[in-house]
């Protein structure tokens, strides 16, 4: 009792001696863990930690493989090493693209064929697509 020597108040010195008492109780009934069972408890942290690890790992190739894909997919397609076949029409109105060289010509008279330059103005026919008005001053 000799660091309580400054204290004068009898039941401060009695709540010193009973806690010091049961302290000392306390630590006679301490029993430390099995070593069992504390290195199970290791393997166990030690499997979550790889677990996340994992986890985190897929994460990450997936995402870097998304946003490639996303990146790749968004530049312009490859064109076509050989131009497409020509397919057939099913009705006979429709005229072929320019591109395509039949071996019959196409009648003047048909209805799909472009108006010439030559012909009026004034016709009620739609302008050919692409075509823009010529600006006025």
């Amino acid at each position: 009792m000799s660091e309580f020597s400054d204290v004068h108040d009898p039941d401060e010195t009695f709540l010193a001696d009973a806690l010091k008492r049961a302290a000392a109780a306390g630590g006679h009934a301490l029993v430390p863990a099995p070593a069992a069972w504390v290195s199970a408890l290791g393997a166990r942290r030690r499997r979550r930690t790889y677990a996340v690890a994992a986890a985190c790992a897929v994460c990450l190739f997936a995402g870097t493989g998304a946003l490639t894909a996303h990146h790749l997919g968004a530049a312009d397609p490859a064109r076509p090493a050989a131009p497409p076949a020509p397919t057939r029409s099913s009705t006979p109105s429709e005229r072929p693209s320019p591109s395509y060289r039949s071996a019959s010509p196409v009648p003047s008279g048909s209805p799909s064929a472009p108006p010439s330059p030559s012909s009026s103005s004034s016709s009620s026919a739609p302008p050919p697509s692409g075509w823009v008005p010529p600006k006025t001053p």
